[in-house]
């Protein structure tokens, strides 16, 4: 016969209650460490990656790596493993965490400014408020289907001139070697 593990009360109300445990049985889990090595990321290919390689070199958790960018833990936790990407906003503090921005340089100028302008934190809508220009055109010449005018490529090579100065005001921090890198490019883009 089955042992009945409940105790049957009834409550204040006359409705009948239940109340018992079950036998909880002491586990104890054993294994082997992982290997330090094997949490880095085979590659640095994303920005998750570089997040991933950077928070394990310094030591530090993924909720105290939340806790510097401002964000939860599985906020950072998406990150590393690539289920999502970080807002603009967070890319300055990621930048500065990270020790520099994993860009490519290139001659195309629609890409350069696409990349100063991630790595500053800006959406398209305040890069266009900054160059007093439609959103819509940035979203265009980002998207490939129209390119820039003359007039056009002339205000985008002086907005990465003036870099990072233009934008001191948002609270972004963008070291010197980062705005050098992000700034290097061919003379090709001026034809």
């Amino acid at each position: 016969m089955r042992e009945n593990i409940y105790n049957h009360e009834l409550n204040r109300y006359g409705i009948r209650s239940y109340r018992g445990s079950l036998p909880s049985p002491t586990l104890r889990l054993s294994g082997d460490k992982p290997d330090p090595l094997s949490l880095y990321p085979k590659e640095l290919n994303t920005l998750g990656d570089w997040i991933r390689k950077t928070r394990l070199d310094w030591g530090i958790t993924q909720e105290q790596a939340g806790v510097i960018f401002g964000v939860t833990e599985c906020s950072v936790t998406n990150w590393e493993l690539g289920h999502s990407e970080p807002e603009i906003r967070y890319y300055p503090m990621i930048i500065e965490f990270i020790g520099y921005y994993p860009y490519v340089p290139t001659s195309d100028l629609v890409e350069r400014v696409k990349a100063v302008r991630i790595a500053l934190g800006l959406s398209i809508e305040k890069l266009a408020e900054v160059l007093s220009v439609d959103k819509s055109s940035i979203a265009s010449w980002e998207r490939r289907q129209h390119r820039p005018g003359r007039k056009s490529r002339q205000l985008l090579l002086s907005f990465l001139q003036r870099q990072p100065m233009c934008v001191r005001g948002s609270g972004c921090r963008i070291n010197k070697s980062t705005s050098e890198h992000l700034l290097s490019g061919d003379a090709a883009i001026l034809r």
